[in-house]
């Protein structure tokens, strides 16, 4: 009797050792977490703003580039992919992006092959404007962890 029950305290004690141990990391992932949190918003904030900035008229100048910008062709990309809007059908994995190092030179990035003319279409959709707004204050959250590594 005694022995049983002592047997079953100490598993118990046991197994609320281990539950207070994953509590405090789970805490301390949490306190992580939203300290990364309160650190990203003002950068949050100001994509919302810049969000609700875009206009009709700042899409179509956008529109009317043959061969914009490499970095207009990247956020277009990036607004493909929040948006799971087709991409290249053929992605060259192998294809380069110009960036800059901290010190300012100019250096090249594997990245895949720019979608511009399906961006277009994508742009030219007469909602693409409210779209981008509702994205920024709703859908944003939704974004997982694939589309993010993409």
């Amino acid at each position: 009797g005694q022995k049983k029950a002592d047997v079953k305290m100490a598993a118990a004690a046991e197994v609320q050792d281990s539950a207070n141990a994953t509590a405090q990391g789970i805490e301390k992932e949490k306190k992580a977490a939203n300290k990364l949190l309160e650190a990203a918003m003002p950068f949050v904030r100001a994509a919302e703003r810049a969000a609700a900035k875009v206009k009709p008229d700042d899409i179509r100048s956008i529109m009317a580039l043959a061969k914009p910008p490499e970095i207009i062709q990247r956020i277009m990309d990036c607004i493909d992919i929040l948006f799971y809007a087709p991409l290249v059908e053929k992605v060259d994995t192998n294809a380069e992006a110009k960036t800059y190092n901290h010190g300012g030179a100019e250096t090249f990035l594997k990245f895949f092959t720019p979608s511009w003319d399906l961006s277009k279409k994508l742009m030219s959709s007469g909602s693409f404007c409210n779209d981008v707004i509702g994205f920024a204050k709703v859908k944003k959250d939704q974004i997982n962890e694939e589309t993010m590594e993409l």
